[in-house]
């Protein structure tokens, strides 16, 4: 067994979903940029990055993720948005946002990290925004047209997605991208 396990608590978007997103992700290809483009397994809603973990505060975690929210209930998102972290000057990563029911997704997270917390991981930095990951610049070639496109670009409708598993994901980094692996699924109530 690994002495640390890499992983992050996510929700998985519909199949559905997913291929809304690489249609949009597919109109920003055109601009040339040098950006990598998350693939369609791979498309989720990070809840918490944990990075390297030891297996014990591993399975803490799976055993929190089960008590806390089997019995949460399932919801339906709209992906409507887009945006850039950390500036639309300086973008490092492309995402699509969430408008209705963002404010669940937060809440679910917000208890996420008042747990991690108390099991000792030190509490994010950052304030959460509920996204899909599209794509990460590598490189400033093309960025320009790139963010023209960005800036401009409106959902003809919003992508509609049930939020029914919050998935706990070990992350195994490759050449060929990371490979991620559920350590557990817990099923939201229909």
């Amino acid at each position: 067994m690994p002495s640390t396990i890499r992983c992050f608590i996510a929700i998985l978007i519909s199949p559905a979903a997913r291929q809304g997103l690489l249609a949009v992700q597919n109109h920003f290809k055109k601009a040339g940029a040098d950006v990598k483009w998350v693939k369609e397994p791979n498309i989720h809603i990070t809840l918490r990055f944990l990075g390297d973990r030891p297996p014990k505060k591993v399975k803490a975690v799976t055993d929190f993720l089960h008590k806390s929210f089997s019995s949460h209930e399932a919801f339906e998102i709209e992906i409507d948005r887009l945006g850039v972290f950390p500036s639309e000057r300086f973008p490092k990563v492309l995402w699509a946002g969430v408008g209705q029911n963002s404010d669940r997704i937060a809440q679910i997270a917000g208890r996420l990290e008042e747990e991690l917390n108390r099991l000792g991981s030190p509490k994010e930095r950052q304030e959460f925004i509920p996204h899909v990951t599209l794509g990460r610049v590598q490189s400033a070639k093309n960025v320009k047209p790139l963010m023209q496109k960005f800036t401009g670009y409106t959902f003809s409708s919003p992508i509609l997605s049930p939020l029914n598993q919050i998935i706990f994901y070990q992350s195994t980094l490759t050449p060929a991208g990371p490979v991620y692996e559920p350590l557990t699924t817990v099923d939201l109530k229909p």
